[in-house]
């Protein structure tokens, strides 16, 4: 009897370590771009897979706190402007960025999977 409880107790805390290793928050240390659908009520649909064509939008928190936003730029061109992000609380984020004249803005996000998200930017 204490034999399996203690095979038990072991497979329980292996498994445990297991899922402490894992990243918790999936939108971190991945590039996320507008699909330029909308989601729910304010909220646009972001994917892992990035667009045909020139110029995209999209975002990237990286879990070191730096924030990376893309943006369609002059000529066909892209964009980067780089800041840092804050957790305001479960996937919400205060964005901050570099250029002191660029507003910040918060940072919602909804339903995160693998590969899509939602996304709103107050």
């Amino acid at each position: 009897m204490f034999r399996s409880l203690l095979i038990v107790a072991l497979g329980m805390m292996a498994l445990s370590s297991c899922r402490k290793s894992e990243d918790p928050t999936p939108v971190q240390d991945q590039d996320w771009f507008s699909t330029s659908q909308p989601g729910a009520t304010g909220y646009t649909i972001y994917s892992t897979t990035p667009p045909i064509g020139r110029g995209y939008a999209g975002f990237r928190l990286n879990s070191d706190g730096t924030y990376l936003e893309y943006a369609p730029a002059p000529a066909d061109g892209q964009e980067e402007r780089p800041g840092t992000w804050q957790a305001e609380g479960k996937l919400t984020y205060r964005i901050t960025f570099r250029d002191a004249t660029r507003p910040g803005y918060q940072l919602r996000i909804k339903n995160p999977s693998a590969e899509h998200l939602e996304a709103r930017m107050d």
